[in-house]
């Protein structure tokens, strides 16, 4: 196994947060949230895949050439049944499926965020009549055992839903999140913005509480995560989002990215600016457990996020989202703990520098 670096946060201010106004829908009901405009392509994508379930599709394999897991309280995903499959499709977006699996509570067009695929456009209009899911998908609404039918109207996707409360709340978090003072820093330049050894980061036992926001400095170079486990360490109170510079496209491939501590499974966020058109996560055999990833510039129309044999509890929200192989459960990022302007209460401010490898000393 790899030596583990542990990298330790120093901080310069701190944040008091208070929940957001609450509305009918919100982010943390689904799992995926696509932008794409149906002049730009397929905004969800799916291949021998499941969602709401990790390890029941016989068409799906598990990620391969996966590090050794650290063995020791590290929180990683696990086969189940888990009925959170749903999906917002917002801007009039288009989906198109083939042997995927959906597996949520709800059915019909009653119970937005908890019924599978919520298209903001008509259903004719969002699968072209029934066609782009009428390869062998199916839709489950049982646990521990499943029992399917086939996906269609009403039965694990439905049109015609409202999602103005998503894309709302995505413009503010947009505008909340590059507005934010950084409480501290990861220096990657070192080593061109990758990781390749099982690292920690630490943000446990700190005295530091509530929202950390991590700048991550890799020196103009895209974010690689190679070959490793990464771990995020942190306490119940904790609510850490890792932001990085524009452009910076986040590339993880054979690895695990998993928690430690007390962090909730909630609370955990990689946010991202890339360019327009450009993939912004590119992911291939990886698993990775209670981590949001974020691309959301409004001014961008077609990011890529691509999923090749994962497996994940988790939440994607950007333009284009394409799994292949990929076995997905829900752990959206609490949005009541990433506070719009309004409701933000700043104490102190500015950045004294980026990441130390010591931890620095409480008075």
């Amino acid at each position: 196994m790899n030596k583990t670096s542990k990298l330790n946060l120093l901080y310069a201010s701190s944040l008091m947060v208070m929940s957001t106004q609450a509305s009918a829908l919100s982010m943390i009901d689904y799992m995926v949230i696509t932008e794409l405009a149906p002049s730009e392509g397929n905004a969800f994508i799916m291949s021998n895949s499941e969602i709401g379930a990790i390890g029941v599709n016989g068409s799906t394999s598990s990620p391969g050439s996966l590090p050794t897991l650290p063995g020791g309280t590290e929180r990683s995903v696990s086969s189940g049944i888990t009925l959170d499959g749903d999906v917002a499709v917002t801007n009039n977006g288009n989906v198109t499926f083939s042997n995927s699996d959906v597996h949520a509570v709800n059915t019909g067009a009653a119970n937005p965020g908890s019924q599978g695929i919520d298209c903001s456009r008509s259903f004719n209009s969002c699968t072209d009549n029934g066609s782009q899911i009428s390869s062998n998908n199916r839709f489950n609404q049982s646990s521990p055992a499943a029992t399917f039918s086939n996906l269609a109207n009403n039965n694990g996707i439905q049109g015609g839903i409202n999602l103005s409360d998503i894309t709302d709340q995505i413009a503010t978090f947009y505008s909340a999140i590059n507005g934010f003072t950084s409480t501290g820093g990861i220096d990657l330049t070192g080593s061109g913005g990758q990781i390749t050894s099982d690292t920690v980061f630490d943000f446990s036992g700190d005295g530091f509480s509530g929202l950390n926001i991590i700048d991550i400095d890799t020196d103009s170079n895209d974010f690689y995560i190679e070959g490793s486990n990464l771990t995020i360490k942190g306490d119940a109170d904790d609510t850490v989002i890792f932001r990085f510079a524009e452009g910076t496209v986040m590339n993880v491939s054979e690895s695990n990215l998993l928690l430690d501590g007390d962090i909730g499974d909630n609370n955990v966020l990689w946010y991202l600016d890339s360019d327009e058109g450009e993939e912004s996560f590119n992911f291939n055999n990886v698993t990775f457990y209670g981590m949001s990833l974020w691309d959301i510039d409004p001014n961008d129309v077609k990011n890529v996020a691509s999923f090749n044999s994962v497996q994940f509890c988790g939440q994607i929200v950007t333009d284009q989202v394409n799994f292949q192989n990929v076995s997905g459960s829900q752990c959206a990022l609490d949005v009541s703990a990433v506070p719009v302007p309004a409701a933000v209460w700043l104490f102190g401010s500015g950045l004294i520098g980026l990441v130390g490898i010591a931890r620095r000393k409480k008075s």
